[in-house]
């Protein structure tokens, strides 16, 4: 029997934050959601504004059928299906394998993101209780974070390294809250594989659309530079060129720049057709044809790419922008 576990990707395309590449067949691709760019079989779609149930399991019955199920105890059918779903003996053999292959513990992964996923969907609804339990699980899962980054932090490194931010436990009294500072900057060495500042004082911001567009880029060949073959995400040719790159800093920033910009094309080669993007560019004289829009889209872009980069060396200029 198949199951729903997802292939490998041949190769992991750029998208900006809310926009994803899916499948175009299937069923992935919501009504509501506009589609920018198909290529062979996948289209990178905007569903930001989606509230999608494409990727839930369909239920085996009508909705109106289920939904007018009483409490288990009043009902065999709820009862019995309640009973599957606890069932324990699949999951309790995928996690003995699990600890000794990373397949299975991709699959626990792969599960338990999906029921955060429903209860996540419930909760955007208005769904109180579900609010309730899904901070519960944000909560647990963050102590139990927090105490293997104070008893082995060298477990968490390498994936907090090409991470910006790492969940906490925070308080309004300080002696509950985590020592954000130990912990970050000393255990955890967070986005240090990056080859990005991303301490307080670090002079670029992420605070509008353009910021966000070239950290997503600077995030993406990092990540596709350190961990080209990731589980079922491969960066593909991306990951090969990108490897050939020295770290993100001043001297090298143009030659990110060049693959950042082509990694964007690829996806979007014409910027200024997506609404987002050309609304960036507010100059009357830049809005003289498309060319033009594009050419300030992509200038934006490049400039706040270019000023992200560290500066290893105090005496080291900055490079053109």
């Amino acid at each position: 029997m198949k199951t729903n576990r997802p292939k490998k990707d041949p190769y992991m395309p750029f998208t900006v934050p809310g926009h994803h590449w899916v499948p175009r067949d299937g069923g992935w691709i919501e009504p509501e959601a506009i589609v920018i760019r198909t290529v062979l079989n996948h289209a990178l779609v905007d569903n930001s504004n989606v509230h999608s149930e494409r990727s839930f399991e369909k239920p085996s019955l009508p909705e109106a059928q289920i939904k007018a199920w009483k409490e288990p105890h009043n009902c065999p059918e709820l009862e019995a299906c309640r009973q599957e779903f606890y069932a324990h003996k699949a999951t309790g053999n995928l996690y003995a394998h699990a600890k000794e292959s990373n397949s299975s513990l991709l699959d626990l992964y792969i599960k338990a993101n999906s029921i955060v996923g429903y209860l996540n969907h419930l909760a955007e609804k208005g769904n109180q209780k579900a609010v309730e339990r899904l901070a519960e699980i944000a909560i647990e899962a963050t102590s139990c974070l927090s105490v293997l980054a104070k008893s082995n932090p060298s477990l968490l490194r390498p994936m907090a390294g090409n991470c910006i931010a790492w969940p906490l436990i925070k308080s309004i009294h300080p002696l509950l809250s985590d020592d954000s500072e130990d912990l970050l900057n000393t255990k955890l060495k967070l986005g240090s594989a990056l080859g990005l500042d991303i301490r307080s004082n670090s002079h670029w911001k992420i605070d509008d659309p353009v910021g966000k567009i070239a950290l997503a880029l600077v995030l993406f060949i990092s990540r596709a530079r350190t961990q080209p073959n990731k589980d079922y995400i491969d960066y593909g040719i991306y990951g090969k060129h990108a490897s050939k790159l020295p770290p993100f800093s001043t001297g090298s920033a143009l030659d990110w720049w060049g693959m950042a910009k082509e990694c964007f094309l690829f996806s979007y080669p014409n910027p200024e057709k997506v609404e987002a993007f050309n609304q960036l560019v507010l100059s009357p004289q830049k809005r003289k044809s498309p060319g033009r829009i594009k050419a300030a889209i992509l200038e934006m872009i490049r400039r706040r790419f270019l000023g992200m980069a560290p500066n290893p060396d105090k005496t080291h200029s900055k490079p053109r922008i």
